[in-house]
């Protein structure tokens, strides 16, 4: 069941730590939005992939990208995200 609260601030909030290379924080907020809006969510894993990447969490940068890519393989930045693989 999709949580009541919107995922989209937490994902635009990510998205602004990850400017910042606050990556903890913006792992957290990806981690969020993604619980509350689910398939709905998808592109915040590209989020929570260079986030963690920036934390040298490699292995979980890689599952987050490969599920973005699996949940949008069309998407324009999709040879660019698989490059980053």
């Amino acid at each position: 069941m999709l949580d009541p609260e919107p995922w989209l601030p937490h994902s635009l909030l990510a998205a602004a730590y990850l400017h910042q290379k606050n990556y903890i924080k913006a792992v957290e907020e990806s981690e969020l939005a993604i619980s509350k809006g689910q398939a709905a969510a998808n592109s915040t894993q590209l989020i929570r992939g260079e986030s963690l990447a920036g934390l040298g969490r490699d292995q979980e940068a890689v599952q987050a990208l490969n599920t973005f890519l699996q949940s949008t393989p069309r998407s324009p930045i999709a040879p660019q995200v698989r490059s980053l693989i």
